[in-house]
């Protein structure tokens, strides 16, 4: 086993199980050659966090990462915690990040004995753990909100000495149990394993549907300090005002997006949609944003082509639409102007 170095190291000493960096493969970088296999065929798209070359992208139901059967990864541990970089692309019913030692779904229905899941369900983030007696079922808890679109960093943490459960977003605790009397340490079904990133055990249902990056397993509880260092080291730095295309300058080619997606819909901050607002306009606002950061920065407007931008917004042509009719008016009805 290996610990983890960086901001886990020195505090709880997690020791990491399995790390899926997923950059191309769906190899285990931990150093315990628990190397996954990708199911379904899923692709991979731009990493997710800082450092991060590619993530894992599952574009639909069956697409998952199938890790090694029967493996120890948090087995007989004092507690367990699961994280990821996870990007939604649905969030329709159960969307499983990742789930460590399920029963396999063809010897025990439905959630089986599972030690440790991170997911989504019914709109919103959870965290799902198993109770020592299966009569008793499983343990949830849920917090967030997740839209489509947004990258967050998603953690479970998993006590099992003391009881406790918890649910980080971002960093931040967005939910707990701490009144867990019967933790199970153990699986009931012990010679079908199932550890997987990007779906159920079963591998056909709760798929992903969306990007992860950065899977890690620990056979710890760690603690809330190491969870926030981990989200601070691989987040991106907060992106310049007006710079589209993420290099850190602010220069007449990040125009070239607002230009192209004028007006559009549904288009994210490299596609020129700067001001992030739901419906992924381009507009004004974006313009504006890109004008005032280029100019504060010193640079020019001199010989850009600026003629998309040229129509007035659509407030100004409502005013001048309302006094040219007004204006009619007046003309047809003078002795009442």
């Amino acid at each position: 086993m290996m610990v983890l170095a960086g901001p886990w190291c020195g505090t709880s000493l997690a020791v990491v199980t399995g790390e899926y960096l997923l950059d191309g493969t769906a190899d285990d970088t931990s150093g315990l050659g628990r190397h996954g296999t990708l199911a379904g065929s899923p692709t991979f798209t731009a990493g997710l966090y800082q450092g991060s070359s590619n993530a894992l992208l599952q574009g639909a139901t069956g697409q998952s990462v199938t890790l090694p059967p029967n493996t120890d990864f948090i087995r007989n541990a004092p507690g367990a915690t699961l994280v990821a970089w996870a990007r939604p692309d649905n969030v329709v019913g159960t969307r499983t990040v990742l789930v460590v030692n399920n029963a396999n779904a063809a010897s025990d229905t439905g959630i089986g004995d599972a030690r440790a899941i991170i997911q989504i369900f019914g709109g919103q983030f959870r965290a799902i753990g198993r109770q020592a007696d299966v009569t008793l079922g499983s343990i949830s808890i849920t917090g967030g909100a997740p839209t489509i679109g947004q990258t967050y960093f998603l953690a479970g943490v998993f006590d099992y000495v003391n009881g406790d459960m918890f649910l980080y977003l971002d960093g931040v605790q967005i939910a707990s149990n701490t009144n867990i009397t019967a933790w199970t340490t153990n699986s009931a079904d012990t010679a079908n394993l199932v550890t997987r990133i990007g779906s159920n055990a079963n591998g056909t249902t709760e798929s992903w549907l969306g990007a992860i990056d950065g899977a890690r397993i620990f056979n710890t509880a760690t603690a809330a300090t190491d969870i926030l260092n981990l989200y601070n080291a691989e987040s991106f730095p907060p992106p310049l005002a007006g710079d589209t295309d993420g290099d850190g300058i602010v220069e007449p080619e990040d125009l070239t997006p607002i230009r192209t997606n004028w007006r559009q819909t549904g288009k994210t901050r490299l596609q020129g949609n700067l001001s992030g607002d739901t419906a992924g306009l381009v507009d004004f606002a974006d313009f504006r944003e890109w004008k005032t950061a280029i100019l504060a920065g010193g640079g020019s407007l001199s010989g850009l082509d600026l003629s998309f931008a040229s129509v007035p917004e659509p407030s100004a042509a409502l005013l001048m639409l309302l006094g040219f009719l007004g204006f009619c008016r007046c003309r047809a009805s003078r002795h009442r102007c």
